[in-house]
């Protein structure tokens, strides 16, 4: 084993504001990292919780790795490894607990849980921290126009 960067699918999340804030400043800051529309949502003591829609995955990572393989056409057995092993069930992907911490509009932050599934794989390295990274992967698929929903959904981080 070792360490390595990924890119992945939250499956599911849940997030809690340091201090108690309202539902539409917590929802009004998560949605700034993940496409709320994407999940169905609950909310329990303080919590934003959210489960990614039954079949969106089925019906939209097989494209979402093909414009991967577009953007990276020279590493297309890398990009194609997960789906090609995998396919469409995301309960055969692996997974990775992901924490993601988010400010919110008054200024304090919010922490995100996440699971995501593993779609891309690359590297082994060794790195001591790397905190800005992710979250610039984050924002950029959430925030451009990548032509396939589950954009909304993307984590990227280190894994291993």
């Amino acid at each position: 084993m070792g360490t390595y960067y990924a890119i992945g699918i939250v499956k599911k999340f849940e997030a809690k504001a340091k201090r108690a804030i309202d539902l539409p400043s917590l929802e009004k800051a998560v949605g700034e990292r993940l496409d709320l529309s994407l999940f169905d949502l609950s909310h329990a003591d303080g919590k934003l919780e959210g489960k990614l829609k039954p079949g969106l995955f089925e019906e939209h990572i097989e494209g979402f790795v093909d414009r991967l393989t577009e953007i990276a056409p020279d590493s297309k057995s890398i990009v194609r490894y997960c789906f090609e092993s995998y396919g469409t069930d995301i309960d055969k992907y692996d997974s990775e607990y992901r924490r993601m911490r988010i400010p919110s509009p008054d200024g304090q932050s919010v922490d995100v849980r996440a699971d995501m599934v593993l779609v891309f794989i690359e590297g082994k390295f060794m790195a001591e921290s790397f905190s800005v990274e992710p979250v610039l992967m984050n924002w950029l698929f959430r925030h451009s126009d990548f032509s396939n929903p589950l954009a909304g959904a993307v984590a990227s981080g280190i894994i291993g």
